[in-house]
């Protein structure tokens, strides 16, 4: 048995959100009243990813498993924590589909961090983002 590759996921949830709901990607695919039909499961997201990142490992070979052949072994993929990054405006409704994501996001186990957007531009996400990277990646285990 082999232990698992652990990994974080690190989303930009104001991109995310932009992306879903106002760049027209997913009504070009499902129509307009997507939202009437189609609901995210967001706690589905990190099984996904991790069955994207095993595909990785044995299509690429990325990774210290691989033998002089190429054959990988099948180490598992496991995401031990998810966190997401946003900020909105203190007026923003509570039953605006930004808000209901990021709160579907938390009840779905994710990290939810979220500022305040003061003035016309969101900023410090990236920034936010990064900060919390590098500490976990300082934190043993």
């Amino acid at each position: 048995n082999m232990a698992p590759l652990k990994a974080m996921l690190f989303i930009d949830g104001t991109w995310l959100y932009y992306t879903l709901h106002r760049r027209g990607i997913i009504e070009r695919k499902y129509g307009r009243n997507w939202r009437a039909k189609y609901s995210f499961d967001w706690a589905e997201l990190p099984r996904v990813i991790c069955e994207e990142m095993q595909k990785q490992v044995v299509t690429q070979g990325w990774d210290s498993t691989s033998t002089m052949d190429g054959n990988a072994a099948q180490r598992p993929v496991e995401i031990v924590r998810a966190c997401v990054f946003t900020s909105y405006k203190k007026n923003t409704m509570k039953n605006s589909d930004r808000v209901m994501m990021f709160e579907d996001m938390s009840e779905a186990g994710y990290d939810v961090h979220i500022m305040e957007t003061v003035g016309d531009g969101e900023k410090c996400i990236d920034i936010q983002l990064a900060v919390e990277m590098l500490h976990y990646a300082t934190v043993p285990s």
